[in-house]
């Protein structure tokens, strides 16, 4: 089970002459930060530890008709899945909201914000962007800075509230997709989210102030009914700008705008020609600095709350 998480058990008996049955739970040897409640019932609840407390755990449970009793044993381990893709479909019933995951090279388990609900589910909340603050963030002094030191805590993801993941947890977070989503108010403006299909594992969001056009296979709208993998690349430049927030563009070195970043497609706007346009401009129905959160700037597009996902 995962790290300070709360999981109930069940014993399953039955007595020949229908007598009333008695449970009784115990802990076998060392149990120091696991907790159990409802020890004399069919159905306990046990509870761990956090992260570095005693791996594993063993229980008795002991059935009692009251002459005669049986008893039996479980061992249960601290374990956290390598992403929130893998704990699809058995959070189902359990839904959105925080996992612990350890995908093997993050130097051990982590608490993530897992969407269990969007296309399929299992999305890894990677970043948090704030909204009503000019597109800045409580972290760093441009986009690099955020999107590689980490910031903020993962139990605080409101329209206030800045986070990121530091770039070695997100490197070590296996994923073929990446999810885009914005929220006006807290309602999802489902219209301007896009999935891209990444196609490798380079870093789309590496410390760097060089405009960038990273090569991905494929951009599809949230349904996945309308999508586009032609001379498909995401567009990042962790400081500085690219110019007007269009594909196609230059980058300036003023300081004015510390980072941005988009997706750019072959079809929609320029059928296949090299004219420049909005970047994030597949789905959805604003455009240029409107559409896309570029660093310092007051446009509409601070009003709304970004987030980033892999799969």
């Amino acid at each position: 089970m995962e790290p300070s998480s709360s999981q109930a058990l069940a014993v399953a008996a039955s007595d020949a002459d229908l007598d009333p049955l008695d449970y009784a739970w115990v802990f076998v040897g060392d149990s120091a930060g696991w907790t159990l409640s409802g020890a004399t019932t069919a159905t306990p609840t046990l509870t761990s530890p956090a992260v570095g407390g005693l791996a594993q755990v063993t229980l008795e449970v002991t059935v009692s008709d009251g002459t005669d009793s049986v008893s039996d044993t479980l061992s249960v381990a601290l374990h956290a899945e390598a992403s929130c893709l893998d704990y699809v479909p058995a959070a189902r019933n359990r839904g959105s909201g925080l996992y612990w995951i350890d995908p093997g090279a993050a130097g051990g388990p982590f608490q993530v914000y897992c969407d269990m609900d969007l296309a399929g589910g299992g999305w890894t909340l990677i970043s948090n962007r704030r909204a009503g603050s000019n597109n800045t963030e409580s972290c760093g002094s441009n986009l690099a800075g955020f999107f590689n030191g980490g910031c903020g805590t993962v139990t605080s993801i409101g329209a206030g509230d800045s986070y990121a993941l530091t770039s070695a947890r997100r490197a070590a977070l296996p994923r073929t997709q990446m999810l885009v989503t914005q929220l006006l108010g807290g309602a999802l403006d489902a219209d301007d989210a896009y999935v891209i299909d990444l196609g490798s594992s380079f870093d789309l969001f590496p410390n760097s102030n060089a405009s960038l056009n990273i090569a991905v296979t494929r951009v599809c709208n949230l349904a996945g009914t309308a999508c586009d993998s032609s001379d498909v690349f995401w567009k990042y430049i962790g400081d500085y700008w690219f110019h007007s927030a269009q594909c196609f563009s230059g980058s300036s070195s003023d300081a004015t705008y510390r980072g941005n970043y988009g997706v750019c497609h072959d079809d929609a706007y320029n059928a296949g020609s090299a004219g420049t346009y909005p970047v994030s401009s597949f789905t959805g129905d604003r455009s240029a600095y409107d559409e896309s959160k570029l660093w310092g700037i007051d446009t509409p597009s601070r009003n709304y709350q970004e987030r980033v996902w892999f799969r």
